[in-house]
């Protein structure tokens, strides 16, 4: 049994002291908003394949060092097509998924869509930055990992403003 790995990064800004996070709408058969994510290349680190997936996927130039140290989440689900193949082919069975996610602060919030260059097809039509209450209502899926990311962020926000307390 086939089994798949992707991985991804949970982009978000500061945007006037409100933390925004950056969802996509995907344009192919599934249309649902998520996070910047795709498969691993042969011999690919998850972290590489995070950051080049959010390049290609978005145009933001996220790197290691906007990523959050101490945050990666891996989420499982089963899939029903192999996406790595165009069009995608319908599995046999049920095959596992392994998503692994970081959350990194994006350079600015200027999205760009461009299409695959094999394929010439565009993945994401739609972008939104938004808070945390309106990132919960727009998702279907990943509700526990962004609730996760939020409360990581917030916790890091608590701990620098109680050291500021100190000096």
């Amino acid at each position: 049994m086939p089994v798949f790995r992707s991985a991804g990064i949970i982009p978000y800004i500061e945007d006037e002291g409100t933390i925004k996070y950056l969802l996509i709408k995907s344009s192919g058969m599934i249309k649902q908003w998520g996070f910047p994510k795709g498969h691993l290349d042969k011999g690919e680190k998850g972290i590489d394949a995070a950051i080049r997936e959010t390049f290609e996927e978005t145009g933001l130039n996220i790197q290691r060092k906007d990523l959050e140290s101490g945050f990666k989440e891996t989420i499982t689900y089963l899939v029903r097509y192999d996406w790595n193949t165009q069009p995608p082919k319908l599995l046999d069975k049920p095959a596992p998924k392994f998503v692994v996610y970081f959350l990194g602060k994006a350079p600015s919030k200027n999205v760009k869509f461009k299409p695959n260059q094999e394929t010439g097809i565009t993945e994401h039509d739609q972008f939104a930055w938004l808070t945390f209450e309106d990132t919960l209502k727009h998702l279907s899926q990943n509700k526990k990992l962004i609730k996760k990311a939020n409360q990581f962020l917030l916790s890091k926000e608590t701990k620098l403003t109680e050291i500021l307390k100190k000096i």
